[in-house]
């Protein structure tokens, strides 16, 4: 399905006019959460709550039918020779929090790094972030993961070119011989305050003092974002740049299990469902840096 289409299923879905503007469908979506009692989720709200469940979608889906209306730029050719190579990449496993980006949003991602350029170091890469760079002809590079699938997949489709490292980032710490080594490091950590700092912090050491620390998240995602900011900025840290949803997540009814939330909310199962089969989740791209000295303060 072409993403003309597909922007128009879903606005028809949410306001009943496949031609809906993009601030017609956000403006559907918002009424339609207000009318079921939906809230924006308190940090540390349960996952399995189907008014939180509900907002994520239909917030998911404004966002999915504005970037279907205004695409990002993407090289078809290139985005279709790497989902190719990706062919091969290990399952998602759920016991990791795993779920894949698609091809085009590997490109952007892959995209930043090269701005900041290498010794660059992916924190966590199920997404295969390392190799999609090597592709593009980078060098020097590394990953840490706990999936050993994961590694032994970079290892062999790189021909060793990717140094990788199985690490558990919320329990282990940082080898010396990649503390302070890297120009670049990329992290897409667990969505909560805990495990979003665990990997922020353990891949903040591995910076050089004037390397850059790129974080995807998202704030409609990641309820204790602003709480995981304020603390990388306590530790000496800026934030310095922002994308807003570059990332595409696709979905399925099988992982989401819009059937629950409908059921909970007396929706129509097969309306939910509908929308959730067109939409993607999506994350943002930001840029911290470490703050300068503050000269007053040096001695």
């Amino acid at each position: 399905m072409d993403d003309e289409t597909r922007g128009d299923l879903l606005a028809k879905l949410l306001t009943g006019d496949p031609g809906a503007s993009p601030a017609a469908v956000r403006e559907a979506c918002e009424r339609l959460l207000l009318n079921n009692d939906c809230p924006r989720p308190a940090p540390g709200s349960e996952e399995d709550d189907p008014r939180a469940g509900l907002f994520w979608i239909l917030t998911m889906a404004w966002r999915t039918h504005r970037r279907l209306r205004d695409p990002l730029p993407t090289d078809p050719a290139r985005a279709a020779a790497l989902a190719y190579t990706l062919q091969t990449r290990p399952l998602r496993d759920d016991a990791h929090g795993q779920l894949f980006i698609d091809a085009p949003s590997l490109m952007r991602r892959a995209a930043a790094v090269m701005a900041f350029g290498t010794p660059a170091l992916a924190v966590g890469d199920d997404d295969a972030l390392t190799l999609a760079l090597h592709q593009a002809g980078a060098d020097d590079l590394a990953a840490i993961d706990i999936d050993e699938r994961v590694l032994a997949y970079l290892e062999e489709a790189s021909v060793g070119a990717i140094e990788t490292h199985r690490i558990d980032v919320t329990r282990d710490p940082v080898p010396e011989a990649l503390r302070g080594r890297f120009a670049t490091v990329v992290t897409d950590p667990f969505r909560d305050l805990d495990g979003g700092l665990s990997f922020l912090t353990w891949a903040a050491a591995c910076l050089r003092p004037d390397g850059h620390l790129i974080w995807v998240d998202h704030p409609d995602w990641s309820y204790e974002q602003p709480e995981v900011l304020e603390t990388m900025e306590r530790l000496g840290f800026e934030l310095v740049a922002m994308r807003e949803d570059v990332h595409a997540y696709p979905l399925s009814v099988a992982l989401i299990r819009p059937d629950e939330v409908a059921d909970a909310l007396d929706l129509d199962r097969g309306w939910l469902r509908a929308i959730t089969e067109l939409t993607h989740a999506w994350s943002s791209i930001y840029v911290l840096e470490r703050r300068p000295p503050d000269p007053m303060t040096v001695n």
